[in-house]
């Protein structure tokens, strides 16, 4: 039987007129994602603040990779590897952004804080990652034969689309063309399509690395848009990659992505 990786028992934890956690018990296997839900005030933040050291329990039993926690500090329970991502952070303003991003976990090295490997740190997770990035599918097919040619990502502010507005399918995906279909979720990406394709578009979701957008420019039916999505994903895209061979348009009223039949 799997051993629980992080379980509570019997936790209680009063405040003055008001019991937080009255006799809570639950448990979490290694791998496991769960989710607390529960109206305001229901103790969901105060189970986590006292595994992660912030409170501590009045009653009951922590266990944690097979040992028991008892009333741990927020740097112990980090250093078990216990952290906790609150939903309001709030920033110290009299110091930078690298000693905001790593307070209380100094980059240290004899006795002294390695400025210079936390700002290097700081700068690099504070790279943009995943920049959407539209492209024509024309453009895209010269700049492969033209080597001096490059694609031009429509979803740049300082990019004129008017010269492409006319061609037929443009590719959805990421800087790292890598997962880039997941960019159609980003809210910005579907304003800025709205906005780039007023007429309305289709969206074909063919493979994990990108997105198809066709204009809906009355020129092309889904069914046959749909066809054209199985035949690429049976001749170019690889069969762990597939995402879908379904077609799906943008509704500008609801503002959302629907399948079409």
């Amino acid at each position: 039987m799997e051993q629980d990786y992080l379980e509570f028992l019997h936790i209680t934890k009063n405040f003055p007129g008001v019991t937080a956690l009255d006799d809570v018990s639950m448990s979490v296997h290694r791998g496991e994602i769960h989710a607390l839900v529960g109206a305001n005030g229901a103790g969901k933040s105060t189970l986590m603040k006292i595994i992660s050291g912030a409170y501590k329990k009045d009653s009951g039993t922590v266990w944690f990779d097979g040992q028991e926690v008892e009333n741990t500090t927020p740097k112990q329970s980090e250093m078990m590897g216990i952290s906790i991502i609150y939903q309001e952070l709030n920033l110290i303003e009299r110091i930078t952004v690298a000693e905001n991003v790593f307070i209380g976990r100094y980059p240290m090295k004899h006795g002294m804080v390695q400025w210079k490997e936390m700002f290097q740190q700081a700068r690099a997770n504070t790279q943009p990652v995943n920049t959407p990035i539209l492209q024509s599918m024309d453009e895209m097919l010269l700049s492969i034969f033209n080597e001096e040619g490059h694609a031009t990502n429509l979803l740049d502010e300082n990019v004129d689309f008017g010269f492409r507005s006319h061609d037929m399918l443009y590719a959805l995906t990421n800087v790292e063309k890598q997962y880039g279909a997941s960019m159609i979720t980003q809210p910005e990406v579907l304003n800025k399509l709205e906005q780039l394709f007023p007429e309305g578009f289709y969206v074909l979701p063919s493979s994990v690395h990108e997105v198809l957008i066709v204009p809906d420019n009355g020129e092309m039916e889904p069914k046959m848009l749909g066809e054209m999505v199985r035949e690429v994903n049976k001749n170019e895209v690889e069969r762990q990659e597939v995402l879908s061979d379904r077609v799906y348009s943008y509704d500008k009223e609801k503002h959302q992505i629907l399948y079409r039949k």
